[in-house]
């Protein structure tokens, strides 16, 4: 277990298993980036740029960028970017996904790492044990394991089925995201309705919101004003 210092606090971070972490990785960096990754692509789409996409993370800036221009030169006032934080007490929502969300993601958008991921994932990670003694300290049974170079694409394959159907009840309404940096961009008005249904919706997969850290950026009046801190002019 390594502890590094993150402002006034301690934010531990630990890699259980690490022959795993380098078998994964000199395995999956050819099966993914060769074999899979255009149908991963396609099963994620445009609602995760977090994996899969080249340049994902460029596409999602410019995305919000043109958003915040259009907001700031006065062509229309009502258009909102709400960015939601899922950080909550020192876990992250790569931690608290729940792993039967992110097998069914599996099964239906890359099944042919089923079977590691069950091999993996199947029971609870030991974190921290004693090796004198061999009693386990620490357990992890949500989310995905530290060090694993397939984590992030796992987490991407288990929320977006719910970014979906956000998209899907909501059309006016784009969902973009990066990993777990979920974006809501249109009307602001319709992105707090928005994110109101994702935050239920995902806190059924395990991911919790923090309200002090998500932000909405507008010029428009919309209901509850200050539930969250908005950015201004």
């Amino acid at each position: 277990m390594v502890a590094f210092r993150k402002g006034h606090k301690l934010r531990p971070i630990a890699i259980g298993d690490v022959w795993m972490h380098h078998r994964c990785y000199l395995g999956s960096k050819f099966l993914v980036t060769t074999i899979m990754l255009p149908r991963v692509s396609e099963y994620l789409g445009r609602l995760q740029l977090g994996a899969g996409v080249k340049g994902g993370s460029e596409i999602l800036v410019h995305l919000c960028s043109s958003i915040r221009d259009a907001i700031l030169s006065g062509d229309d006032l009502a258009l909102g970017i709400m960015s939601l934080d899922w950080l909550v007490d020192g876990s992250s929502a790569f931690n608290t996904l729940k792993r039967s969300f992110i097998s069914t993601g599996i099964l239906e958008g890359c099944r042919e790492l089923h079977n590691y991921f069950v091999w993996a994932y199947g029971g609870a990670s030991d974190l921290l044990a004693d090796p004198w003694t061999v009693i386990v300290i620490a357990r992890s049974e949500t989310g995905v394991r530290q060090g694993d170079p397939l984590g992030p694409l796992f987490f991407c394959l288990g929320i977006v089925a719910t970014l979906q159907l956000a998209s899907e009840t909501f059309p006016d309404v784009t969902v973009a995201s990066f990993f777990d940096d979920i974006n809501l961009l249109g009307q602001a008005d319709r992105c707090v309705v928005a994110k109101d249904w994702l935050q239920g919706e995902l806190l059924n997969l395990g991911l919790q919101l923090n309200a002090g850290k998500s932000k909405l950026f507008t010029q428009s009046q919309v209901n509850n004003p200050g539930m969250y801190p908005s950015i201004s002019r």
